[in-house]
């Protein structure tokens, strides 16, 4: 019965509010969503103009649910005996605490409840079975508003629960892309993007030894969806053989999505050496992060080296962002398979001033000044040639031509043949007109969630971060290249010192599971040494301070005679004691 109540309660908590608030009662359509206040304050003001307060525990219950949260009333009147002034009022401040304190549902649990009720494939609910249910209890509600969103989500009698479950997703992540926006709006000025890079590089500089030469260079991740992270890597030179110490660490900037801000979190981050090995293009991996500072998010490596070119490949496991909606590819401006984007919705980019003069909105700049720091690799506050091919390449997949480049420098403000920050503010404002003459804003979210912004203009699958060196022989030269595919080249890195280093242990005829540890994360790996195709299960039962890299449970096909990869697990709280069984983690089945 407590799993109905849940079910209950969690379908139309959160789902009928956010959904509601959204798309049925105060807004017709998105650009009546309220941007410049967040959605706490909006409520208050709603019910009384110029209260910033909330004066009940109803009204808490729903300013919850109105950023994406899932509480029962019970839970709402707890957090307002407890957080309230007096049983009175509740500020805003108050209320963002308790916002961030909540954990999001997520799509494990919510179909953990419906195997419990239905049957493990069951996800087709009889439409008349599931109203029963939802109209029981004490938190049920009226008829008529089940009704509407039963309806919504019914083909020949029955409730798909995929699509339901969804529709909320996709629903929440619009509330919490606005509530968690302006959390970081709220926490720092958008103008501190800069300061956030300078900060971290003069910490670190700080403690390097005189008598060592110190590089740095910035960079960031960006998963494209689910499986494929991209990232800056680096070519590396060392003139002669040198003790080197290589670090990589994670820059909390605004715009980014609380749940991925490693000023909240302990994120995970890596970075593998490899070695040209022969004029082929052959690499050897040479060293990867072993020790880490998870209160700074900082991973370094020691290593003697031996002069030569070397190749710096970042990476993170992704299970910090395995909880957020399911990632849709951005790249289908060349990718003919890619799926095609709506690009009509979202946050408006522009809007015409006085005398129909064209201006970007507020949130369009910040995100601009979000993008130029991201491109901006060496700091020095303008955007070289190479490090416009980087970002034109990232963005449309085009190659920036000389004649390009010319066109750029000679029709934008530029300082020793780069294009400076005011250059390339100006670019965007003459693309945007360009858009704005045709209606149509496609080219303009294509760039945007190419650096891994949503709809929000909250950065929700991008991880920032600086690659610092520090060599005792030799000046080391880096130099970073255009953004690529990294999970092949790290699946294959950790496979190896897998198959090298880790735990290994028979889980069917021919068929070996390695659990290699190296302090920052649990990865499993599984060889088929057969001549037929296996089908593997994932799935952990026991685990404590820890999250997987992938939604458990997962199955998995390992050709003959191959090795994959099959998930990651990341301590939450590093400094906490965290463990994962495995023991019976993968089977064949």
């Amino acid at each position: 019965m407590l799993l109905v109540n849940w079910l209950r309660l969690f379908l139309f908590g959160s789902y009928k509010y956010v959904l509601t608030y959204l798309f049925a009662l105060p807004h017709k359509h998105q650009g009546d969503i309220p941007h410049s206040t967040a959605p706490y304050q909006h409520f208050a003001n709603k019910i009384q103009p110029g209260r910033n307060v909330l004066v009940s525990a109803s009204e808490l219950w729903i300013a919850l649910q109105r950023t994406g949260k899932n509480p029962t009333r019970t839970e709402a009147k707890q957090y307002w005996s407890k957080y309230s002034d007096n049983n009175k009022v509740l500020d805003f401040e108050t209320f963002k605490e308790i916002s961030k304190s909540i954990p999001n549902t997520t799509q494990d649990e919510f179909f953990k409840a419906v195997r419990a009720l239905y049957g493990k494939e069951n996800y087709l609910v009889p439409s008349e079975s599931l109203r029963e249910l939802l109209t029981s209890g004490p938190e049920s509600l009226p008829l008529d508003e089940i009704d509407r969103i039963i309806l919504s989500h019914t083909n020949s009698g029955h409730v798909n629960l995929l699509e339901l479950w969804t529709s909320f997703e996709q629903t929440a992540e619009q509330c919490a892309g606005i509530h968690d926006g302006h959390l970081i709006a709220d926490r720092r000025p958008v103008g501190s993007f800069r300061e956030s890079f300078e900060q971290v590089i003069s910490a670190y500089t700080k403690r390097v030894p005189r008598d060592c030469a110190c590089i740095h260079a910035r960079g960031f991740m960006v998963f494209d969806d689910a499986s494929h992270l991209f990232a800056h890597q680096y070519d590396l030179y060392l003139s002669e053989d040198t003790e080197l110490t290589v670090s990589i660490q994670l820059v909390s900037l605004p715009l980014l999505n609380p749940s991925i801000d490693p000023a909240f979190n302990n994120i995970d981050a890596e970075l593998f050496l490899l070695r040209d090995a022969d004029s082929s293009g052959h690499k050897k991996l040479t060293a990867f992060t072993n020790v880490a500072d998870a209160e700074k998010c900082r991973f370094t490596f020691r290593t003697k080296a031996a002069k030569g070119q070397y190749t710096l490949v970042p990476f993170t496991t992704g299970a910090w962002f395995s909880s957020q909606p399911q990632l849709q590819s951005t790249t289908n401006h060349h990718n003919e398979d890619a799926p095609d984007s709506d690009h009509s919705t979202g946050i408006p980019l522009y809007h015409l001033g006085d005398g129909e003069l064209l201006e970007l909105s507020e949130e369009y700049s910040n995100a601009l000044e979000a993008v130029f720091e991201l491109t901006d690799l060496d700091g020095n506050d303008n955007i070289s040639r190479n490090e416009f091919d980087i970002f034109a390449k990232r963005s449309t997949g085009d190659i920036v031509r000389d004649d390009d480049w010319n066109v750029v420098t000679t029709s934008f403000p530029v300082h020793n043949d780069q294009l400076t920050r005011d250059g390339f503010m100006k670019l965007h404002i003459n693309e945007a007109t360009d858009c704005a003459k045709n209606d149509d804003v496609t080219d303009m979210w294509i760039m945007l969630e190419s650096m891994g912004f949503n709809r929000q203009l909250v950065l929700n699958r991008t991880m920032p971060f600086v690659v610092f060196l520090t060599a005792s022989n030799c000046n080391p030269r880096i130099t970073p290249t255009e953004m690529k595919l990294v999970t092949t080249t790290s699946e294959k890195a950790i496979i190896r010192t897998a198959s090298e280093l880790g735990v290994a242990q028979d889980i069917g005829e021919d068929v070996i599971m390695y659990k290699v540890t190296n302090g920052l994360r649990v990865s499993l790996v599984v060889e088929n040494r057969g001549a037929k195709t296996q089908f593997v299960e994932c799935d952990v039962k026991e685990m404590e301070n820890c999250r997987p890299s992938k939604k458990l449970p997962l199955e998995m096909t390992i050709p003959p005679k191959k090795t994959s990869l099959i998930i990651h697990f990341v301590p939450i709280h590093k400094q906490n004691p965290w463990r994962v069984n495995t023991k019976e983690a993968v089977k064949v089945v």
